[in-house]
C-alpha cells in the first residue's frame, strides 16, 4: 500500500474518532507505529474485550512499576496534590486531581 494511502487512513481514523492531531507527537504513537511495522505479517489489532480487560490490567501494572521510583521520593521530598475542575460540553462537572513533586 502506498504511503499516501496509509497516511490518509491514519487521518480518517483521527478525524472519525475526534483524536487531536497533537497525538501524532506522542512518543507512544511512534512506539506503536514502530511495533506495528515490525509485527508478524497479517497482524490484527487486539479486540475490544482484550483491550479493556487483560491488556488494560497489564498496562496498569507496567505504569505502576514505572512510577514506583517516583512514589518512593514522596516520603523524602514531599508531594503536592493539585486539582482543577471544569465542565464538558454536556455540562458534566469534571475534576482532575494531580500529584506533583520535585521529580
Amino acid at each position: 500500500m502506498a504511503r499516501e494511502v496509509v497516511d490518509l487512513k491514519i487521518m480518517r481514523c483521527l478525524c472519525a474518532n475526534a483524536i487531536a492531531f497533537n497525538f501524532l507527537r506522542s512518543p507512544q504513537w511512534h512506539e506503536m507505529v514502530q511495533a506495528i511495522s515490525q509485527a508478524p505479517k497479517g497482524y490484527k489489532s487486539p479486540s475490544f474485550e482484550k483491550a479493556r480487560t487483560s491488556l488494560l490490567d497489564e498496562c496498569y501494572r507496567n505504569v505502576e512499576k514505572e512510577l514506583a521510583p517516583v512514589k518512593d521520593t514522596w516520603y523524602i521530598h514531599g508531594v503536592s496534590v493539585v486539582s482543577d475542575g471544569w465542565s464538558n460540553c454536556k455540562q458534566d462537572q469534571l475534576i482532575n486531581v494531580i500529584v506533583a513533586n520535585c521529580r
